[in-house]
């Protein structure tokens, strides 16, 4: 077998790369003549590898990112509980006195809000009143042993139609807990009680620096009373 010109693979262990040798001195000329050749062969099987091992790097970062992904899902804590998801066990119920201490802390926020009185011995105190006397009725939301918000009715008669109406006298959803329906399903356990007690009407105060009440209430089926206007004489100062 003719040893010019012939070729033995190596590697280069600096480069890990191919590099070719002649097995005799007397290929030198041959080997000149094709040293280009081998020189540009060789910076070609380079970007070869170069090329290959990054599309190989590439492919083991997307073939990886859904099992890294899935780890991170498996290690994460479990996400808390949507709020609407949270209101799914809302209940409403009708207070009694025994209520007391689960509703006076949002009937004083109630009187904070509206009326700036900050008086939790009084909110509570008139509250207990009314719910021993049963001179009115209340109705709260609560989520487990938590009071989310509250709505209280008071009694008054029509003359003209010889039957009960109900005064809506005071809406409140604690902060936290609003966005997500509590108000709406106050108001509509109110109007069924109204409805279960026989009587003509419920009746509820708008105040004026509340404008979206009237279309809260209006979205639940009230409307401004085509026969009456409201007028109050005060007999006290407000606040007092």
């Amino acid at each position: 077998m003719p040893k010019i010109g012939a070729k033995a693979a190596t590697y280069d262990v600096a480069g890990s790369m191919p590099a070719f040798v002649t097995a005799s001195a007397g290929a030198a000329a041959a080997n000149a003549t094709i040293a280009p050749a081998t020189t540009a062969l060789t910076r070609c099987f380079k970007d070869f590898i170069f090329l290959s091992t990054g599309a190989l790097r590439a492919w083991l970062r997307s073939a990886m990112k859904p099992r890294l992904g899935l780890e991170s899902r498996r290690n994460r804590p479990p996400a808390p509980p949507s709020a609407h998801a949270a209101m799914d066990d809302v209940t409403i119920a009708q207070a009694s006195a025994a209520d007391l201490d689960a509703v006076a802390p949002l009937f004083d926020a109630y009187r904070s809000f509206f009326a700036g009185n900050d008086d939790f011995a009084q909110s509570r105190s008139f509250l207990h009143e009314r719910l021993c006397a049963a001179d009115s009725v209340v109705f709260f939301a609560r989520s487990d042993a938590l009071a989310l918000g509250f709505i209280q009715l008071y009694p008054l008669w029509s003359s003209w139609y010889c039957r009960r109406i109900w005064f809506l006298s005071d809406l409140y959803v604690r902060e936290a807990s609003r966005k997500h329906g509590i108000g709406r399903r106050l108001v509509q356990r109110a109007v069924d009680h109204a409805v279960e007690s026989g009587s003509s009407s419920v009746m509820v105060e708008l105040p004026h620096r509340e404008p979206h009440l009237r279309q809260f209430y209006a979205d639940l089926g009230f409307h401004q009373d085509a026969v009456f206007d409201l007028a109050r004489r005060n007999l006290i100062q407000p606040n007092a």
